[in-house]
């Protein structure tokens, strides 16, 4: 950063009474000290250093031994106006480099972050980089729900998501994740009426690399809803209902990162994401069949593709309806479905004689890319 600067003219204190100076002076002592008015000054706020007489001249030189480099640049003898004419330009020359430094600084800072996106693009379109679940506290009992605090095992550094056991019931849960540090509201949900079983809370990206304590608040309004129940916890700091904490689930990603989403979380912003939605753990075999994969399509999702290879002779189609036949052989190909409606995703195949099928995950968008 650049200090204040506010420019003095330096004058030997046998010189000062000499002439008539056409700016404020700071005056230096034959003890070398630099003051204004009885206050010291630093050197850094010096523009220019004029000696009227040859006893001047000589402190001057004293200053220069004592601090070599102190007056480089700035030290002149004679007129003042003439002085303060080369400090003037000295001074402009300064504002000018400092100004290119500046502009050189926010290039980099520029760069750095066009690295950072560059990055995170390559990322999303090549690791196809799963939440990796760190945490699973397995339900042993639970408790009617109405407001309840859970401060989560671990920091927050990389989490994206949150799920906690629920049963089925008819109104709307708000749920949030506050830092307990800086009091920050990094997620917020509503989810309305909730089904039994586990309820995944994504954030679109990972949270940074600011260690903090992740409290999650939930508050529940509408039927009786049982919230599920871990083990009992020793820390009073980590108990919820009964000396247990809540059932947990939790997940993490490299922080700041955005990553795609499980199809059946929660997101934060309606409208944006991109999902994950693993069709088969393995090669599939087929004989002389067809075949029809089955998910349910993620609200939001508007746009779906999944890369595909086989061995024989296989067709294969990603559709909502009628299926549009494609032959797919050894090299990877992608198929795509645009403008997906809310229901079921299929991926068809069918075989003559006998062949063998490769898939990745298929990748849902919510928005065309």
């Amino acid at each position: 950063m650049t200090e204040t600067w506010s420019p003095l003219c330096l004058v030997p204190a046998c010189d000062v009474g000499r002439a008539a100076w056409p700016m404020p002076v700071a005056v230096l002592g034959d003890d070398l000290a630099v003051s204004q008015d009885g206050r010291a000054v630093a050197l850094s706020q010096i523009a220019v250093a004029v000696s009227l007489t040859a006893e001047g001249a000589a402190l001057f030189d004293r200053l220069e031994a004592a601090q070599p480099g102190a007056l480089q640049g700035i030290r002149h003898a004679g007129d003042p106006v003439a002085a303060l004419v080369a400090a003037l330009a000295h001074s402009q020359a300064r504002v000018a480099r400092q100004l290119r430094e500046l502009a050189q600084l926010r290039e980099m800072a520029e760069r750095s972050l066009q690295s950072f996106q560059r990055l995170e693009a390559f990322v999303w379109q090549t690791s196809k980089g799963e939440r990796t679940l760190v945490q699973h506290l397995a339900q042993e009992g639970s408790f009617a729900l109405t407001r309840a605090v859970q401060r989560l095992p671990g920091d927050s550094a990389g989490l994206t998501d949150v799920a906690v056991w629920i049963g089925g019931a008819r109104g709307v849960l708000t749920a949030r994740l506050v830092l307990a540090e800086s009091a920050e509201v990094v997620g917020l949900w509503q989810v309305t009426d909730p089904g039994e079983g586990w309820l995944r809370l994504a954030l679109p990206r990972a949270l940074s690399v600011d260690a903090q304590t992740p409290m999650l608040h939930l508050d529940w309004t509408g039927e009786p809803l049982t919230l599920g129940l871990s083990l009992p916890h020793p820390d009073p700091r980590f108990q919820c209902e009964g000396g247990a904490m809540l059932a947990l689930k939790l997940w993490k990603f490299v922080p700041g990162v955005a990553a795609p989403m499980a199809p059946e979380a929660h997101g934060t912003e309606p409208g944006t994401g991109r999902w994950l939605m693993p069709l088969a753990a393995g090669p599939l075999t087929l004989t002389d069949e067809t075949l029809t994969l089955r998910h349910p399509i993620p609200a939001g999702l508007r746009l779906a593709q999944v890369m595909v290879s086989a061995e024989g002779a296989v067709e294969m189609a990603l559709t909502q309806g009628a299926p549009r036949w494609q032959p797919i052989g050894a090299e990877p190909v992608t198929l795509v479905l645009h403008d997906a409606a809310p229901g079921e995703l299929l991926l068809m195949a069918r075989a003559k004689g006998a062949a063998t099928l490769y898939l990745d995950p298929v990748e849902g968008f919510a928005h065309a890319r």
